[in-house]
């Protein structure tokens, strides 16, 4: 059947080599060199011949996955085959999913994009205090900070007691401390 097959090949032999050709498959018992003995798997009981009734196929271009295929010599649990054994070692690949690096491509452009916006805004704002700065245009050179840090946020509002001794930040006595201090002052 194959370059290192044996014997002759019938009607059944032909129709798997006919499959084998059309779906690019190859059989494997017939491409190593190796004893007949170790090729065959089947005795006919009258004749006494070995014959290959049994065949492991695999895909063409897996074909240097394979590393041996042999008949199993004194495995024959009671039966008059032998079983087949082949060596495999598949090289297998991950997988590409495609959406996956789409996602990443985009997010990687998004990430990109933002930072030459965000570099580009800097040197514009840089530009604009400079040309503040060269004119001696003071509110427009403080009003640049501003812009850039935002406004100052107002913490909470500590007042001192009448002794001098406790700090309020509680809005309520706060407030109680103030009319506190216009009563007494009235």
């Amino acid at each position: 059947m194959g370059k290192h097959g044996i014997g002759k090949c019938n009607s059944n032999g032909e129709l798997l080599l006919v499959l084998c050709s059309e779906y690019e498959l190859i059989v494997t018992n017939t491409m190593f060199k190796q004893k007949d003995e170790r090729k065959t798997n089947w005795m006919h009981t009258r004749s006494r011949h070995w014959h290959m009734i049994e065949f492991i196929i695999t895909r063409r271009r897996d074909k240097m996955d394979i590393h041996s295929t042999r008949a199993m010599r004194g495995a024959n649990c009671w039966t008059d085959h032998k079983m087949l054994r082949s060596k495999v070692a598949f090289r297998i690949r991950q997988k590409d999913n495609r959406q996956e690096t789409t996602y990443k491509d985009n997010c990687t452009l998004l990430q990109k994009r933002t930072r030459t916006l965000r570099s580009d805004w800097w040197e514009i704002k840089a530009v604009e205090l400079q040309i503040a700065a060269d004119k001696n245009n003071m509110k427009s050179f403080y009003i640049g900070p501003k812009e850039i840090w935002g406004p100052k946020e107002k913490g909470p509002v500590h007042l001192k007691s009448t002794d001098g001794i406790e700090t309020f930040s509680n809005s309520k006595r706060v407030v109680t401390r103030w009319s506190e201090y216009f009563l007494s002052s009235a």
